[in-house]
């Protein structure tokens, strides 16, 4: 838990001072440098979820813009763009994983119960 909270307090200010849209421009070690060690698509898959999760529930504008703006289309909610951003990084890892290991990183981080709680974040 460390670790991932370690990671957010970096990303955060990081992608919101650099303007980074995350979805697009995050990736893990490996996809530059192979003698670095990686902590693996799926911590990548889940800081990507966690961040979108962060802009909902705090009402950061501008890491939502960055986030969910690539997303947003002609008279669409944010709200809408958001469940987009989900999608897109949940549909990407799914393609760049096995079957086997989006199960796994999916049951670890209960991943069903978060996209019900994201459901009634998006409802407010």
């Amino acid at each position: 838990m460390q670790k991932i909270a370690n990671v957010l307090s970096v990303s955060i200010p990081t992608i919101k001072h650099y303007g980074i849209q995350a979805a697009y421009n995050s990736y893990g070690h490996q996809e530059f440098d192979l003698s670095k060690g990686d902590p693996g698509k799926g911590f990548t898959y889940l800081i990507k979820t966690l961040l979108g999760v962060y802009a909902l529930v705090n009402k950061d504008e501008k890491l939502s813009d960055l986030l969910f703006g690539p997303f947003m289309t002609i008279n669409q909610d944010e709200k809408e763009a958001a469940q987009r951003y989900f999608d897109f990084i949940e549909n990407y890892f799914r393609l760049i994983v096995s079957k086997e290991k989006y199960d796994e990183v999916t049951a670890n981080i209960n991943y069903q119960e978060l996209k019900k709680a994201l459901r009634i974040i998006m409802m407010r």
